[in-house]
């Protein structure tokens, strides 16, 4: 179709109405490459009239010489239109990608901080379990106390002494106390290792949802990736259509000013 054509389907006689548009929007449905694939240059001069009743500066003057102009024109508003709105997508995408970089290190961060208290609280385990296996063995204390009192069993049996009698009670007492003290320690050292433990799961689970959401936002930053590489290409596929087409142009203005 030629403008004229179109002009006169959609009843345009000077004003830009409803009734005109609603035209107009079926003529582009009826014509999208998508539904009509063999007539791909009415498209062009559809968005270039729609273009212009909406700028308010359509021409009315039309011949057959510059019908082919009209084409060319429309086809170069249309690439440009569609490299505009894919410049846009990219733009955005980028700016999502940045975003997911910010909340990426933020993770990141968290996780190293994470690791940092796994690590401060597994140390305190292995120090508290330490102390406990400290606490459960015979030390150096235990070892006199025993010495003394076997010493003193033995010489009671020899002198049957009242005063070792009451030593070796004294001293039965000390240990029994000791090994009581130290009981009262290791149990104590039991619940501060169970909390500890508590803690360690704790924490533990928060690190594993941080490396959860660390995988998810990996897999979003390559599909937002992919994305732009896609617009990329079609960005550079229009890109050099368009320019091909203004290329072609220069060289028919070019023979046109030869000719005259």
């Amino acid at each position: 179709m030629t403008r004229d054509e179109i002009l006169n389907e959609i009843g345009y006689h000077g004003k830009y109405t409803k009734e005109v548009k609603r035209k107009l929007n079926k003529l582009l449905k009826k014509y999208h490459p998508d539904n009509n694939k063999e007539d791909k240059d009415t498209i062009f001069i559809l968005y270039e009239i729609k273009k212009e009743l909406e700028e308010g500066s359509i021409e009315y003057s039309f011949n057959k010489e510059k019908i082919v102009d009209d084409t060319s024109k429309s086809h170069v508003i249309f690439l440009e239109s569609i490299l505009n709105k894919l410049k846009k997508e990219r733009e955005k995408i980028n700016k999502k990608i940045n975003d997911l970089y910010v909340k990426i290190n933020k993770l990141g961060k968290d996780k190293n901080l994470k690791q940092e208290e796994l690590y401060d609280v597994e140390t305190k385990i292995l120090d508290i379990n330490n102390d406990m296996e400290e606490l459960i063995k015979i030390d150096i204390i235990d070892k006199f106390l025993i010495f003394f009192i076997s010493f003193s069993c033995i010489g009671l049996l020899i002198s049957k002494s009242i005063i070792l009698v009451v030593l070796i009670i004294i001293f039965l007492l000390i240990e029994i106390f000791y090994i009581y003290i130290r009981y009262i320690d290791y149990k104590d050292k039991e619940k501060r290792i169970k909390r500890i433990k508590n803690k360690f799961k704790n924490i533990n689970e928060e690190y594993n949802d941080i490396e959860k959401n660390l995988e998810e936002l990996g897999k979003e930053e390559v599909k937002l990736k992919k994305e732009r590489n896609k617009i990329n290409n079609d960005i550079y596929r229009y890109s050099r259509e368009l320019n091909n087409i203004k290329e072609n142009n220069n060289v028919k203005e070019e023979i046109h000013n030869r000719r005259k």
